[in-house]
């Protein structure tokens, strides 16, 4: 089924960004309480609206007047929820200065709203945000998406109490995207501009965001347990009680922004466990500000410490730092003449392709095959920078559940992905001929992922 969503002010996905984003929320999800996105989105009543940063304004100017109206009707603003609604018109201004947003999840502006949430995607400023960072527009498409589908989640259990703390929510949010696209579609550039861009706020800011990183690379990739803890308590957290604790986390963000050093990302996960392994309850019904959606749940009462925090208490976050993307290593090669093919502007941006006239002969590649062909000892058409093929270690059968495995493999056959240790990767396949256009051969690469059950494009093209 296509992905469903509505146009807003002339704004549209295209054909490849809607079937990603349909393929997105159609992975099975590695979190509790759903089987996908594409369940959340039933199980809340959840719609996308693809619009643009005019909208955004307009939408953050209502936000405003009626949280300040919510504010002057509403006698529980001095008892323990006053502190969330101040949170919130204190951000609604940040964001009115400065309202470069890719994305929204309706319910953290409006809160008090009962209704069917909604998810915003702005078109122009994801856009524009790809071309300043140099990724691909179809991946922030991604990640944006998974991100606000994140806030969903969180959103989608036990909901009724306080509206979520931004500063600890956005963490989360960055965190669990980042699980979800590493436990769902796995190692690869999609992932690796998804960690770039969590990593850069830690330089560039919103910090608070950028923590989500820490938390990420101090879970080695991960911890779906903490993410389904924090989905059960998220409404529930209030500030006396998170200043009580030994680390108060609000405290330690704080300090964090001002300086991002080990010591202070530390602290946060820190005072992140001891907010996870509170025994959390319901509030009471004189202090509830926000109604509830979707489900209630049990809350677990505890989490083990080692789901939050690694061995040592470290971040670890700047040795985690993800590296620079690669621009040279995938290319097209024809292997009926063995040379490299063109000079359109795909060539740097996908795989090594085994092309249609070298199948019409054999059926599949042997190690002594990608020897000859691709070794640029023997083939003086190949790119000095690229060191293809020096031993058989050196050929690795892509194995999504255990990208880091080198299995023994004499044979590739049509359809086998087959990735190198130096980076670059062999596609075997018999559907490919040259296209002009960048689009036809991404449609390619989504039909073949659809065809061998592998997620191709999010895990390979640039």
């Amino acid at each position: 089924m296509a992905f469903v969503y509505r146009q807003d002010n002339g704004r549209t996905l295209t054909p490849l960004q809607a079937k990603i984003l349909e393929s997105i929320e159609n992975q099975p999800s590695p979190f509790q309480g759903i089987n996908s996105l594409k369940d959340l989105r039933t199980l809340t009543g959840l719609s996308v609206v693809v619009t643009d940063r005019d909208r955004l304004r307009e939408i953050l100017y209502k936000a405003k007047s009626d949280t300040e109206s919510v504010m002057a009707a509403n006698n529980k603003m001095y008892n323990l929820a006053g502190e969330d609604i101040e949170d919130r018109i204190r951000w609604l201004n940040e964001l009115l200065e400065n309202s470069i947003l890719l994305g929204l999840y309706s319910r953290k502006l409006f809160w008090f709203d009962g209704d069917k949430p909604t998810v915003y995607l702005f078109a122009d400023n994801i856009k524009a945000y790809a071309s300043k960072k140099e990724y691909r527009e179809v991946h922030v498409f991604g990640f944006v998406f998974i991100h606000e589908m994140m806030h969903a989640y969180y959103d989608a259990f036990n909901s009724v109490g306080f509206p979520a703390k931004e500063p600890l929510e956005e963490a989360f949010v960055e965190y669990g995207m980042l699980t979800f696209i590493n436990k769902t579609i796995g190692p690869g550039v999609f992932l690796e501009e998804a960690k770039a861009s969590v990593f850069s706020k830690i330089e560039d800011g919103p910090r608070e965001y950028g923590f989500g990183y820490e938390l990420f690379a101090d879970t080695s990739g991960g911890e779906p347990g903490m993410i389904e803890r924090y989905k059960d308590i998220s409404n529930w957290i209030d500030y006396p009680t998170v200043r009580s604790f030994p680390k108060d986390y609000f405290d330690c963000i704080d300090k964090y922004k001002k300086n991002t050093d080990e010591n202070n990302a530390s602290d946060c996960i820190e005072a992140v466990r001891y907010i996870l392994e509170h025994e959390w309850q319901e509030p009471d019904a004189v202090y509830i500000i926000q109604p509830g959606i979707g489900k209630r749940v049990t809350a677990v009462s505890s989490l083990k410490t080692s789901a939050t925090v690694s061995s040592t208490g470290s971040a670890g976050s700047k040795k985690g730092a993800p590296g620079p993307l690669s621009s040279d290593r995938f290319w097209i090669f024809d292997l009926t003449s063995r040379r490299l093919v063109g000079t359109t502007s795909i060539t740097a941006r996908v795989p090594l392709m085994v092309t249609k006239a070298l199948l019409k002969r054999i059926s599949s590649l042997t190690y002594s095959d990608l020897n000859r062909l691709f070794n640029p000892v023997h083939n003086h058409h190949l790119p000095k920078s690229i060191n293809i093929i020096s031993l058989e270690c050196d050929v690795v059968k892509y194995d999504k559940a255990h990208p880091a495995k080198t299995p023994f493999i004499k044979r590739f056959y049509d359809n086998d992905p087959i990735r190198l240790a130096t980076g670059d990767i062999v596609l075997v396949t018999n559907q490919w001929s040259l296209k002009k256009n960048e689009e036809d051969f991404e449609e390619f690469l989504f039909v073949a992922q659809e065809r061998a059950g592998y997620f191709v494009y999010d895990s390979w093209i640039k």
